[in-house]
């Protein structure tokens, strides 16, 4: 929804973070569609919000609204957020060289993008034998840049279907943080599981996803 109030930008570091993935950060903005955020493009602001897993540098989109909070004054509430992979050059290569994935230094990375240009994520993605054409790069390296890749991607995608659902970030955090990958399938198999295995989620709060993606009220796992 393009009408909604969004700042993108680059998650810089976090001042605070809470067991729970509450964090307080700070970010640098590129562009927004926030009036009185216009002056802050290109410069930093403080951010608070629920997150998965947040990475220095990495690109994001957040979706919230600008707040005065009266004790820690101008910062940026983030209701949503989604993260960008990066689609410029310096951008991938950033990426690959962070902590994320181990033993890819900036030459390796500069020669990844190099032979895959700027869609080597998805590239990789799409198919992982392309990294055989990387010169110097181990099959091993080239297994372990896939799979954190996937798993990266996989953390996210999974972290949107619960919000879509209708949790909250801070429910979706908790049960992702339980079941992991194997997320989607326990609520697809059978959702009541989660009032079990999960603290603080409401029976009403089940029942009411549950509804929306249309279990029957007579169901069995239900009564």
């Amino acid at each position: 929804d393009s009408m909604k109030e969004y700042i993108k930008g680059q998650y810089r570091k976090s001042i605070y973070t809470g067991e729970n993935g509450f964090t307080i950060g700070i970010f640098k903005i590129k562009e927004t569609n926030i009036e009185e955020l216009k002056i802050f493009v290109d410069k930093t602001i403080t951010f608070t919000g629920y997150f998965a897993d947040i990475n220095t540098d990495d690109m994001y989109i957040f979706y919230g609204e600008a707040i005065d909070h009266p004790k820690y004054g101008f910062q940026y509430q983030v209701n949503e957020y989604e993260r960008v992979r990066p689609d410029d050059k310096e951008g991938i290569i950033a990426f690959l060289c962070s902590d994320i994935f181990h033993g890819v230094g900036e030459k390796m990375a500069t020669a990844i993008v190099e032979k895959l240009g700027d869609n080597a994520l998805d590239e990789i993605i799409k198919d992982p034998s392309c990294l055989e054409l990387v010169p110097k790069l181990s099959y091993k390296k080239a297994k372990n840049i896939y799979d954190t890749l996937i798993k990266y991607e996989e953390s996210h995608k999974t972290i949107v279907y619960l919000t879509d659902l209708g949790f909250t970030m801070k429910d979706s955090l908790t049960i992702y943080n339980t079941y992991r990958d194997k997320t989607i399938s326990n609520i697809e198999s059978n959702i009541y599981k989660l009032l079990h295995d999960i603290d603080g989620l409401s029976f009403l709060k089940i029942d009411s996803i549950a509804r929306n993606i249309g279990i029957e009220t007579d169901n069995e796992e239900r009564i």
